[in-house]
């Protein structure tokens, strides 16, 4: 019953470290807006399991920790929250409405903002070469901004979002790894 959002926090220590925080803030906001909302958080292996459990608030109910299963969590899905990696392009073929989110340690955005210069870093974005999905970056990833993200994609994302991902998705569908190749290369 409900609506379910499946979690994403990442499938490193730091960025684990980083979000989970953030997500479980959110979490419990959106929880109270919708009494019927679950949550599905994959935890990459059990040291990542451990410390997405550890984070978590006993405030939270109707979270389900599994163990791997990434795909069936989008797929079970109403919308996504996830942290900025490859989760975003399987999101996107799955079709499922997201928000992406990524915080790092403050030196390491200074330096990385100085050297890389993007104007998206999810990959539906990249592909898309506008904004599709919100990205919620460092200072901008705040539980409220996430809060209002996930509210509006719950709402409107299937609406928004699902058109152009399944016009990327035919775009990409052959010769998938060199079209992929030839978005990032004006990035890297």
């Amino acid at each position: 019953d409900g609506n379910v959002l499946a979690v994403l926090p990442g499938s490193r220590q730091a960025e684990v470290l980083h979000l989970m925080p953030l997500f479980v803030e959110t979490m419990k906001t959106l929880q109270k807006q919708h009494l019927s909302l679950h949550f599905v958080i994959p935890a990459a292996n059990e040291s990542r399991r451990k410390e997405i459990e550890s984070a978590l608030d006993e405030e939270l109910t109707n979270v389900h920790v599994l163990n791997g299963k990434s795909r069936g969590a989008i797929q079970v899905s109403n919308a996504v929250l996830l942290a900025s990696g490859t989760a975003s392009l399987e999101a996107m073929l799955l079709q499922k409405p997201m928000v992406i989110a990524y915080r790092m340690a403050a030196i390491s955005w200074m330096i990385l903002s100085k050297v890389v210069r993007t104007r998206y870093v999810g990959l539906p974005n990249i592909l898309a070469g506008r904004s599709v999905v919100p990205e919620l970056l460092q200072e901008e990833a705040t539980s409220s901004n996430l809060v209002a993200a996930v509210n509006n994609v719950l709402e409107s994302g299937s609406e928004e979002q699902v058109p152009e991902f399944e016009r990327l998705s035919g775009e990409i569908g052959g010769q998938f790894s060199q079209r992929c190749v030839e978005a990032l290369v004006p990035i890297i």
